[in-house]
């Protein structure tokens, strides 16, 4: 299944004279008894169908490790964290169908206290890593969508890997303090499910 690209933002114009510690603290999520939630972000989701799981927080750091991501594991807040000097980023929980493939991921990036980095900033690096490495992907504004407290920003991409199998991947991502919160849906292209069907189904 495709990884969530690990990200070299380019920092011109990111550092901030001033490099007050952020008034908002990240609180990482927990699962329990299938449903995942996040205080921070204000988040709950649950499993859509019996064909899905949530991986455990050791699963995502196996995942990420076996792709060859550059990630460490925290045995304390249990976090698989990718670190560059411009934040963490942290792959906080991972769901998926057995049976497709499909998976949810949600990540919180954590900035620096120096460093100021928009929702635009994170998503032309996602966009130039997607059309760099698939030929024929597109990467584009899908819309808003309303989830806890928070509006996000929804882009969509298509690429094909292979040559064999059409994916469409969601980035729904939202400012939280000087940090962002990042949700993204790897979808089989050709299904019929939208990113609005697909927030129904994991939320109440």
């Amino acid at each position: 299944m495709p990884e969530v690209p690990d990200l070299d933002i380019d920092t011109d114009g990111l550092f901030t004279e001033d490099e007050e510690e952020s008034s908002y603290s990240i609180d990482f999520g927990t699962v329990e008894n299938g449903i995942y939630s996040n205080k921070f972000a204000k988040l709950k989701f649950y499993t859509p169908s019996d064909d899905w799981r949530f991986l455990t927080k050791e699963e995502i750091y196996s995942h990420y490790d076996s792709l060859g991501s550059d990630v460490t594991f925290d045995d304390v807040s249990k976090e698989t964290c990718y670190s560059t000097f411009t934040g963490n980023l942290y792959y906080d929980m991972f769901m998926y169908n057995t049976q497709t493939n499909q998976n949810i991921q949600v990540i919180i990036m954590e900035c620096a206290d120096n460093v100021e980095i928009s929702l635009n900033d994170y998503f032309e690096s996602v966009k130039d890593v997607m059309l760099s490495s698939y030929d024929n992907s597109t990467f584009e504004s899908a819309g808003m969508v309303t989830l806890g407290d928070n509006i996000y920003s929804v882009q969509e991409a298509n690429f094909t890997i292979d040559t064999l199998r059409n994916v469409t991947q969601y980035y729904a991502g939202t400012k939280i303090g000087n940090n962002l919160v990042i949700i993204c849906i790897t979808n089989n292209a050709n299904s019929d499910e939208s990113f609005i069907d697909i927030f129904e189904s994991i939320t109440e």
